[in-house]
This record gives structure tokens, C-alpha cells and sequence, in this order.
């Protein structure tokens, strides 16, 4: 009989929040900050033969980060985990994305590809920031006792009020954890993504399952964010 454990269901939950204009300042500021960072930390990844061992970036260029862009300690941290996370994600699709050619013999021949094959460093154009929970963000309640969003700035920490959409009240029943977050803006819209994740109730086989099923971002299934 195969091993049988409990399934990690993963999904992502999307806020709308709703900063004020000296919050917004913050917030361009902070996304900012850290797409420039993320560029930095890219170029010296890039350079330094795509090296992506987390603790020896940050040992090098931890100081560097925080002096250069202004970044808080922990941003400075989460923005070193983003730039490998995302050559991370690279590697992964070259590994299962050979390079394919036909020879002289009209055979078809494949050779492997790696991260060797980027032409040039991975750009981050769009400005964004990950938030570790409980230390960049946080649910506090309002004076009116209504629940708010609050946020680590490069400033001062803000607290924003947020829409929550009938899909997604259910992460709100104590049975989903609480992970990482990331700020999105969106045609002048703030955005909050947090991903979730519950273990299922029921039972599943380890050999033949994922301990994460992937389904397409606003399934109501199970989904990690990336």
C-alpha cells in the first residue's frame, strides 16, 4: 500500500486596499526602492556566474543594499530571496526546455540547457516588494474596531483598509495559514497578495501527487502564488 499523508492546499488571496495619498507616496516609494534593488542584486547575480546561494548574497551585498537604496533590514533580506526565486524559476524552465536542433544527418539532437544561456541579467521592471508576515505586515483592528491591513513603509508603518471578495472570506475561518505577501499596483489600484496554505482533510498518495497541485491564478482551487 503506498504512504498516504495529508495534502498542503495552496492558494493565493488578492486585497484591494485602499492607501490614502501620503500612504500611496510611501508605497511608490517602498516598490521603488526595491525594483531598483532587485535590478541591482540581479546584475551581480548575473555577473558572478548566476550565483543563488541566499545567505552568501547576503553576507556580500547586505550593506551594500541597505546604504544604496534605503532599504529596512528585512526588505533588504526579502529582496535577495525575490532575485533568486526568480533565476531559481529560470533554471527551472531551461532544465525542462532543452535546446533542440536537427543535424547533418537530419536526426533530432538536444543539449541542456542551464542558466549559462541567459544573455543577460533578469530585469524587474515593475516596482513591487515581498512582505514577511507579522514583521512587514499585519491585521490590527481599527478604531471602529473594523479589520486593516498594516504595512511596512521605508517610512512610517501605514494602515490601509481592504476589500475581501466572497471567494476569498473563507481564509479568514482559522483554517489557512498566512504567508508572504507582495504589493501590486495595477492601474492606479493597490493590490495585496498573500499566499495561503491549509492542510486538506483528506488523505492522498505521496508517490503519485504533488504536495502542491498548480491550477490557473483565480481558480477556486488550490493554487501557490509565484
Amino acid at each position: 500500500m503506498p504512504p498516504l499523508k495529508k495534502e498542503e492546499l495552496c492558494q493565493t488571496m488578492k486585497l484591494h486596499i485602499h492607501p490614502g495619498d501620503n500612504d500611496i507616496a510611501l508605497l511608490k516609494d517602498l516598490t521603488e526602492h526595491y525594483r531598483l534593488a532587485c535590478n541591482y542584486i540581479s546584475q551581480y547575480v548575473f555577473d558572478h556566474g548566476c550565483a543563488m546561494n541566499s545567505v552568501q548574497l547576503q553576507k556580500v551585498l547586505y550593506e551594500h543594499i541597505r546604504r544604496m537604496f534605503g532599504l529596512k533590514s528585512q526588505f533588504a533580506i526579502s529582496s535577495i530571496k525575490t532575485v533568486t526565486a526568480r533565476y531559481k524559476a529560470i533554471e527551472t524552465v531551461y532544465a525542462k526546455s532543452p535546446y533542440k536542433y536537427q543535424d547533418e544527418k537530419g536526426k533530432w539532437q538536444s543539449i541542456p540547457r542551464d542558466l549559462s544561456w541567459l544573455w543577460k541579467p533578469i530585469l524587474f521592471s515593475r516596482p513591487q516588494a515581498d512582505f514577511v508576515r507579522n514583521r512587514d505586515y499585519s491585521f490590527v483592528n481599527g478604531a471602529s474596531g473594523e479589520k486593516l491591513l498594516s504595512l511596512n513603509t521605508l517610512g512610517n508603518r501605514i494602515k490601509v483598509s481592504f476589500d475581501v471578495p466572497k471567494c476569498f472570506k473563507e481564509y479568514f475561518d482559522g483554517t489557512w495559514r498566512f504567508g508572504g505577501g507582495k504589493i501590486v499596483n495595477l492601474l492606479g489600484e493597490w493590490y495585496f497578495h498573500i499566499s495561503m496554505t491549509r492542510t486538506a482533510d483528506h488523505l492522498f498518495d505521496v508517490t503519485n501527487t504533488p504536495p502542491c497541485r498548480r491550477h490557473r491564478q483565480g481558480s477556486p482551487l488550490p493554487r501557490r502564488y509565484i
